[in-house]
């Protein structure tokens, strides 16, 4: 019922999910015909203590880190849109005035080189996604300071991409393993995008990257 309504609401525009392995051939059935055979989505679930402290806080020189504020908003918005290939507005300004979300803004030179966004899930963990950005150390500082907001978090959910080799090296560095690997696989055709600044995928059951 749910995936009957997800294919109304899209109607004709590609639509994608991540999938357990063991549920691929049925998803395949459904109308997920099209799989990505490149990379796959690494689920990171950790109900236990955050050592972030191991993570550093090195930024490349002229990078700031800052609260998203209404005038940076424009600006992230367009560097989403630029990584994605489509307009997310109405998400992120539904995401940007919800309760127990932060969001934090790299900026150079008044430009956004990156961003990401942590809120609690009903395990009272930290959810970190999405994180992008343009350079590993900038999104390595970004996931700190992230998870600095949230001290008292019980553990972390996170999804990254595979491929992204530094993602993960960061995402390893606290100590915490994967949990699922899943399959990415869409309706009509794969999405062309550059992983290298996907740091933390929006959201592993919503599914945009």
């Amino acid at each position: 019922m749910l995936v009957a309504a997800s294919f109304q609401h899209v109607g004709e525009r590609n639509l994608g999910a991540n999938i357990p392995k063991e549920l691929v051939r049925v998803t395949c059935k459904k109308g997920f015909g099209v799989i990505e055979d490149t990379w796959t989505s690494l689920e990171y679930e950790y109900l236990d203590e955050l050592r972030y402290q191991l993570l550093t806080e090195k930024l490349p020189d002229g990078v700031q880190i800052q609260c998203l504020k209404e005038n940076n908003f424009d600006s992230m918005l367009e560097y989403d849109q630029t990584l994605v290939g489509y307009d997310r507005k109405h998400i992120l300004d539904i995401i940007c005035k919800e309760n127990n979300t932060k969001i934090l803004i790299a900026l150079k030179d008044g430009a956004c080189v990156g961003y990401g966004i942590i809120k609690r899930n009903i395990f009272d963990a930290a959810r970190v996604g999405p994180l992008y950005a343009d350079d590993s150390r900038v999104a390595e500082v970004i996931l700190r300071k992230l998870l600095e907001t949230m001290p008292d978090a019980k553990g972390l959910a996170m999804t990254t991409i595979s491929n992204n080799l530094m993602a993960n090296e960061r995402v390893r560095k606290m100590g915490i393993p994967v949990y699922n690997n899943l399959t990415r696989m869409y309706t009509k055709e794969k999405m062309v995008i550059n992983s290298s600044r996907i740091f933390a995928q929006f959201d592993a059951d919503f599914s945009p990257l």
